[in-house]
């Protein structure tokens, strides 16, 4: 069986080929629905923008900065804030956009792959395989970032330009794309580089053929995502970037951190770009796969699209080659959730790899079955490492910093007169949450430095451009910490809350080397941990002074 009469079988029952689409449809679904409904905890992320549009005024909540100072699409922020003012303000319904759009994203990015591989079964099959499956976009299908959006908004621009291409004397598919466009750059700041990709592949072709959309369309379009683009930029994003103190620890954060930014000299280039892009497939939510075969397979899929799909390769170029210059100014981190919305083009990209091997494999291979089943074989192979995924997804979701379980035997077990500290970087949870558990968030005063000590950030923001009540140590009992752990502040509070005698520490969003450090200092200056609770992602104690 050559892969032909593969093509020639599914030609004869197409209907064998639409079910087995639709079955790996409906598995994403249940898939994003299943980590959908174990509504996991709010992690420091999710919180800061969560309590912020749930507190805030529509203007606080739309407008950037936001209260812990993010920078947010600003329609993506005003859906949120109008599901929740209808719904109300639990977290699983701030994850209903997400999953709205990890879902649309699933069937149009279906539509997208049909027209890219010209309606061949097996690469439309694996491609929409892949996506389904994807951990990553599991994951951000069900977390209350816009980072899912970036991929709805790129596959619904790119369907849209297919669609356009395809009938370019007709007005549907240019309106489709000139409204996707404009408003899109308001839901997904990313957008622009893909549109940067679409524009220039528009232009090539009129002016190479003479096909295509007509200038006057082809300006117009360009005018239009122009005028949107920069009436958001110049108005809201640019004001709340620059007048922004917590910008350096976000540079810091990305630079220093995350490698984030590309090199602007050449050689470190060459050694830092290959790098990132294994990290695409190795990361801690990235394509489960060998970075040999990820990087082999994206060679291959560019060499696929150079030679049959050149009007995709320029998009996915010129996109690419945005976001590189970008990323070496120092305007957009490449890293990570920040290039989600390329995952569907790394996906294609791999499919069209392997249906580029296989077809050589066919050519040279004097064995029909064996050309025939090469395509199948490196596809499976492919997709392998995703059964991991598919397996936790189903029956292990993935939990977050799991604050709501601490808060809930806290308040079970504190008694009254108990003091509580909250720890730096669960300030956002706690508040989110924190009434639902018989606390006041909002009433509770904070140890704040008298000199700020290392990067301003998020939380130090808020504190500075809120109003705090003033510390009153000794009539009140919940506190917020001054900083993290590791840094001088953090021993000063501790010394401050010996003075209680006993008190709850509730700590999420530290890693295992901050908590013992934690623990060490605490030591150090006679607190004893008697009772400890430890969950996913935090964690709880109850502390006592040492008896001399």
């Amino acid at each position: 069986m050559s892969y032909a009469d593969i093509k020639r079988t599914l030609l004869k029952w197409p209907w064998v080929g639409d079910l087995l689409i639709g079955l790996v449809v409906w598995l994403g679904f249940v898939l994003r629905l299943r980590q959908y409904f174990f509504n996991r905890s709010l992690w420091l992320d999710e919180a800061f923008i969560a309590v912020a549009i749930r507190d805030g005024s529509w203007r606080e909540a739309c407008i950037p900065p936001l209260e812990y100072s993010h920078v947010v699409p600003p329609l993506f922020a005003a859906c949120s804030k109008l599901v929740i003012s209808v719904l109300g303000p639990q977290d699983y319904i701030f994850r209903l956009i997400p999953l709205f759009f990890g879902c649309a994203a699933l069937v149009l990015f279906y539509y997208l792959v049909r027209e890219i591989f010209s309606r061949r079964f097996l690469p439309v099959f694996f491609s929409v395989l892949l996506f389904s499956c994807s951990p990553t976009l599991l994951y951000y299908s069900t977390e209350f970032k816009q980072y899912i959006g970036d991929v709805f908004i790129t596959v619904f621009c790119l369907l849209a330009w297919c669609v356009c291409r395809k009938n370019t004397d007709g007005w549907i598919g240019w309106w489709l794309l000139v409204l996707t466009g404009a408003v899109g750059v308001w839901f997904s700041f990313p957008l622009v580089f893909v549109l940067a990709g679409i524009g220039v592949e528009l232009f090539l072709t009129r002016v190479r053929s003479r096909q295509g959309l007509s200038w006057t369309r082809l300006i117009l379009c360009g005018a239009i995502w122009g005028v949107s683009f920069l009436t958001g930029y110049l108005f809201l994003i640019r004001p709340a970037v620059i007048h922004n103190p917590v910008q350096d620890w976000l540079l810091h954060f990305w630079d220093k951190s995350e490698h984030a930014f590309a090199p602007q000299q050449a050689a470190a280039f060459l050694l830092w770009f290959p790098a990132k892009l294994r990290l695409v497939c190795e990361g801690d939510h990235g394509m489960p796969l060998p970075s040999w075969l990820f990087l082999g397979l994206l060679a291959m899929g560019l060499c696929w699209a150079v030679m049959r799909q050149r009007s995709f390769f320029v998009v996915f170029g010129v996109t690419l080659a945005t976001v590189l210059v970008a990323s070496a100014f120092k305007a957009f981190p490449f890293d990570g959730r920040m290039i989600l919305f390329l995952r569907p083009c790394f996906l294609i990209l791999m499919v069209a790899g392997v249906e580029g091997f296989s077809l050589a494999m066919g050519r040279v291979s004097r064995q029909r079955i064996k050309g025939g089943l090469v395509f199948p074989l490196v596809a499976l192979f492919l997709f392998y490492p995703y059964v991991k995924s598919i397996r936790h997804s189903l029956f292990h979701p993935m939990p977050g910093e799991e604050i709501k379980v601490i808060l809930k035997e806290v308040s079970l077990r504190r008694v009254e007169g108990e003091a509580v500290y909250i720890y730096f970087w669960s300030e956002p949870a706690f508040r989110f949450y924190g009434a639902e558990y018989g606390f006041t968030p909002d009433s509770y005063a904070c140890f704040k430095p008298r000199e700020p000590y290392g990067f301003y950030n998020e939380v130090v923001y808020r504190r500075d451009s809120r109003d705090t009540l003033p510390l009153d140590f000794e009539r009140q009992e919940v506190f917020y910490a001054s900083d993290a752990v590791g840094e001088p502040n953090f021993r000063a509070d501790m010394e401050k809350m010996k003075e209680k005698g006993r008190f709850w520490m509730i700590i999420s969003h530290i890693e295992s080397a901050g908590l013992h450090q934690a623990y060490a200092i605490l030591d150090e200056l006679g607190i004893d941990c008697s009772t400890q609770i430890n969950v996913y992602g935090a964690n709880a104690m109850w502390c006592t002074v040492r008896d001399k």
